[in-house]
């Protein structure tokens, strides 16, 4: 899945150890925000976290400069994170992928079932979906091989019902982040810096 991160730091990188304290303060920072829970023991969940991190890696590239990277990387059933330019084709399939993703981190709110992707050509695409008994269609704009995050748009307007909202992150590079946020949970990040498009 972040196999474009291997390409972003495929140079040798500074790097600083990642403490537990971070992690505990982390955790304090974003509960409000709903990305742990609200009883959570901040310095028990941080070893969980550590322990989750050095899985894959035990340094943290010191370019990360915001927390949503780390946060990203260490909650991805919360938050995607990927490269826009995805190898978006017909053989790819990437749309199917994409809104997989995005029912896993939906938080319970963008169940979608039979998610498919079909192609006319290589220049227009349709992606259908179950939700509900309801079959919806999008119509991604095909710009060589990005996926268009404006899809996010129509499937946004059948979650906000339920109380929830996708909320693209502005990264400032070609990544993409997406989270599932209430109103008052975009507050908190907003306020902590966070650069929601939507």
């Amino acid at each position: 899945m972040f196999e474009f991160l291997k390409r972003l730091f495929h140079k040798p990188a500074p790097q600083t150890p990642l403490a537990a304290g971070h992690l505990a303060d982390l955790v304090r920072k974003y509960r409000p925000a709903g990305f742990f829970p609200e009883d959570a023991d901040p310095e028990a969940l941080s070893y969980e976290l550590l322990a989750r991190f050095e899985e894959t890696t035990p340094v943290v590239p010191e370019d990360w400069q915001h927390d949503s990277y780390l946060l990203a990387w260490l909650l991805p059933d919360r938050i995607w994170w990927d490269d826009l330019e995805a190898d978006v084709c017909p053989e790819n399939r990437a749309y199917e992928e994409w809104l997989g993703r995005l029912v896993e981190i939906s938080r319970g709110h963008f169940p979608a079932e039979d998610i498919r992707e079909e192609w006319e050509g290589s220049d227009r695409v349709r992606v259908t979906f179950r939700l509900g008994g309801t079959r919806h269609e999008l119509t991604p704009v095909v710009n060589d091989d990005w996926l268009d995050p404006l899809v996010l748009e129509p499937i946004d307007a059948l979650v906000k019902p339920s109380g929830y909202s996708f909320h693209l992150v502005e990264t400032g590079d070609q990544t993409a982040m997406v989270v599932v946020l209430t109103n008052s949970e975009a507050a908190v990040l907003k306020a902590l810096g966070w650069r929601l498009a939507s």
